[in-house]
């Protein structure tokens, strides 16, 4: 998580084909719109945790997926709706010799209405909440807060961070700058690399299902198989 000195990251471009939604399993290092938006639009922290090795774990205190759903936000030539709300706990493993952190977040996520199908975008809003819980035995709290875009550029998809955290505990801030340089690049490359596990595992099982109906279909249409 970079310090809030850090310089903001530059946009991150995921590849796909153009006019198509999808990649193939052979595009590593590239995602398509679809599948940004199942790993980042629904259910955010748990696909941030299948593919971020230091995310520990978390817990969702609260949520309100349907109560936001009605709620509209108009500026200037854009209109935004809710999608979710969640009030979370997350833990974070550090270098050693540093424990545990645990951030607690209230994160939003809403999309922009009123545009092209081509023209996609969400964003997802992560600050820090004041709690007395200590869901997490031994870890300290510390402060996180994000803002992530994403969106569609044509045949590309656009993704914005902007993060600010401090880890808490004894460490100065200085020391903690150091501890954590370059994360937000390291977030991109595990999630393209966890994506393309992903496509390739669907490729395979739709490989599987389409072999067991040829099979099926086989079978069906032979009157001297054993039935």
């Amino acid at each position: 998580m970079p310090s809030p000195s850090s310089p903001p990251p530059p946009p991150v471009m995921g590849t796909a084909p153009p006019g198509n939604n999808s990649a193939s399993p052979a595009d590593r290092g590239t995602a398509s719109w679809n599948e940004f938006e199942a790993a980042f639009k629904t259910e955010h922290t748990s696909h941030e945790q299948a593919f971020t090795p230091s995310l520990r774990g978390f817990d969702e205190i609260a949520w309100w997926k349907q109560e936001v759903k009605d709620v509209g936000l108009e500026v200037p030539h854009e209109r935004w709706k809710g999608v979710s709300l969640d009030l979370l706990n997350i833990a974070h493993d550090l270098p050693r010799p540093l424990s545990t952190r645990s951030f607690p977040v209230l994160q939003g996520i809403a999309e922009r209405v009123g545009v092209d199908a081509d023209d996609g975008e969400f964003v997802v809003v992560t600050v820090p909440v004041d709690v007395k819980w200590d869901l997490w035995a031994g870890a300290v709290q510390g402060k996180y807060a994000a803002v992530e875009r994403f969106r569609r550029v044509g045949a590309h998809v656009e993704w914005v961070m902007a993060t600010a955290s401090r880890a808490g505990g004894v460490l100065p801030g200085w020391l903690q700058d150091l501890s954590v340089p370059g994360v937000v690049a390291k977030d991109v490359d595990l999630y393209l690399k966890w994506e393309a596990e992903q496509r390739e595992s669907r490729a395979e099982y739709a490989s599987a299902s389409d072999m067991g109906e040829s099979l099926d279909t086989d079978e069906a249409n032979d009157p001297g198989a054993p039935g």
